[in-house]
């Protein structure tokens, strides 16, 4: 009788640590890669995609400086147009398996950047053109963090290349549905070049996931001063490779 009443017990403490184990699992977060891989999608598509860019600059005591882009992403290669103002109109980037070109028109010369240099306050060529942090960094998640009132993971995003915009990064993604909250943007040096932050999304109709509708940029060292990128019209698109050749920028008017 005792051995059956024991067998018993064993059995229920059995199932109950099998239980407690699997739902131990289920309450686990994805992996670091896979939570930049999951945040990533609320900052574009994995497919091509457009979009409408309105990126202002504010510098106290100045008057505010704005331009409207035009962002054309396949895979790693993007195309950035330049509609507004006037006197940019027609100027044109392409970012090329992290190489970074530049067009003006009237010329048929291209100019070599570099994806950290600034395009308008404190907005970098980088921060415009680059979509996927999950293909330019290797994640590792560090802790969890109240950041914007909202819980968050935290993670350590170190560069897979030096042709990366930055070296290193820290990012926060929501627990709940990992969307991208802030992120600091580190030098080779490990100095603090800037803050972001994921401030709004917006929904779309051809997809379940938001996209990013409000990027606010701020310098830690210059008060006051920020730059705001506005994501408008976002669309998956079939985008032609011949977008994204060195030759196709010579074309642009």
């Amino acid at each position: 009788m005792n051995n059956t009443r024991l067998s018993i017990q064993l059995i229920f403490l059995f199932f109950f640590l099998v239980g407690s184990w699997a739902q131990s699992l289920a309450q686990q977060p994805p992996s670091a890669q896979k939570l930049v891989e999951h945040a990533d999608q609320y900052r574009g598509y994995v497919a091509g995609f457009t979009a409408t860019l309105e990126v202002t600059s504010i510098v106290p005591d100045k008057a505010d400086r704005s331009n409207r882009l035009s962002l054309f992403v396949k895979g790693l290669n993007s195309l950035v147009k330049y509609e507004a103002p006037a006197r940019d109109k027609g100027k044109a980037m392409l970012f090329k398996e992290r190489e970074l070109w530049f067009h003006v028109p009237k010329t048929k010369r291209l100019i070599r950047l570099t994806p950290i240099q600034r395009l308008l306050g404190q907005a970098s060529n980088g921060d415009v053109a680059g979509t996927r942090f999950s293909d330019d960094y290797r994640a590792q998640l560090v802790g969890q963090e109240i950041v914007h009132n909202v819980a968050c993971h935290v993670l350590e995003l170190k560069a897979v290349s030096r042709k990366v915009t930055y070296a290193r990064l820290k990012y926060w993604v929501a627990q709940d549905d990992h969307r991208p909250i802030q992120s600091e943007h580190y030098s080779l040096s490990g100095k603090l070049l800037k803050v972001a932050h994921y401030a709004e999304f917006t929904a779309v109709n051809d997809d379940q996931v938001p996209k990013l509708a409000k990027l606010i940029i701020r310098d830690p060292l210059k008060s006051g001063e920020q730059t705001t990128i506005a994501y408008k019209n976002w669309k998956q698109a079939e985008l032609s490779e011949a977008m994204f050749q060195k030759t196709y920028l010579k074309r642009l008017k």
